[in-house]
């Protein structure tokens, strides 16, 4: 009896060791599984930055492509618009060179008809 009692004991121990043992094994991994789901939600909000962080810069890329566009657009605007100044100012400069073209010939008929006027009259 008394080597039953001394086994049962024993088989007690031991049992109570080893439930010791695998209540601190779990308390170790639930530790564990905390400090990992800590740093999983700290690489999350990290994540998350970046990722609006990326979508700001698109967002601002697009931005600026539009801006580009249209500054590009203008640019064309502005050199057609100069091109129809440039056209017609030469298309004036023109005219008032045959202007003075013909200025100067009627000058020069008029001077010419008063001399063949002014010959008769003396003659």
């Amino acid at each position: 009896l008394r080597s039953e009692h001394d086994s049962l004991q024993t088989n007690h121990e031991l049992m109570t060791a080893r439930a010791l043992e695998m209540e601190q094994g779990r308390s170790l991994a639930e530790h564990r599984l905390s400090v990992a789901q800590a740093k999983l939600t700290r690489l999350e909000k990290v994540a998350k930055k970046e990722t609006d962080a990326r979508m700001r810069l698109d967002e601002e890329k697009v931005s600026l492509l539009r801006q580009i566009a249209l500054a590009e657009s203008s640019i064309q605007n502005k050199d057609a618009e100069l091109a129809r100044v440039i056209s017609e100012a030469k298309r004036v400069e023109k005219q008032k060179a045959t202007a003075e073209t013909e200025a100067a010939n009627a000058k020069r008929s008029q001077l010419c008809t008063e001399k063949i006027s002014h010959h008769q009259t003396n003659e």
